[in-house]
């Protein structure tokens, strides 16, 4: 398998499952070890839907960070620091983060920083259809039906 830890990065609760949930799926079944990092949780979604949602994927680990929504230019280095920090002691090998086409704030701080701190990782971002003007397809994850019912 290519790539054997990956860092899914969700800038708000379901922005990771809409994104790249059936690439985790599939990463998963392929055996990766996926954590993902919820950067912060609005009030209205209910915490178990989606540590719910997660533990169908296969996530292994989830992080929630608390930053507050649409917010977070203002704390890029406190974001920088956690991912590079972490980074330095995990070695992630892919890092799924939101698309450098997308232009919610929160959305691209979070892509931004995670391109300065994973410089020796393959990073890949997700597109959330609402959130771009263009969309620019590099990569291309084949899924099996399955990954997309549990998506």
């Amino acid at each position: 398998m290519l790539f054997k830890k990956v860092l899914a990065l969700s800038p708000h609760s379901d922005d990771i499952e809409i994104g790249a949930g059936g690439t985790i799926a599939k990463l998963v079944e392929a055996g990766a070890d996926v954590t993902v990092f919820i950067f912060s949780t609005p009030e209205p979604i209910s915490s178990y839907e989606y540590k719910d949602a997660l533990k169908i994927l296969g996530v292994s680990r989830l992080e929630l960070l608390g930053f507050k929504p649409r917010h977070f230019p203002h704390f890029r280095q406190d974001i920088l620091d956690y991912l590079y920090t972490y980074d330095q002691e995990n070695k992630v090998d892919l890092v799924l983060t939101p698309s450098t086409t997308d232009h919610h704030q929160d959305h691209k701080t979070i892509t931004d920083e995670a391109i300065r701190a994973f410089k020796n990782s393959t990073i890949l971002g997700y597109i959330l259809p609402r959130n771009n003007l263009a969309t620019r397809e590099d990569c291309f994850v084949e899924l099996d039906e399955h990954h997309v019912k549990k998506k």
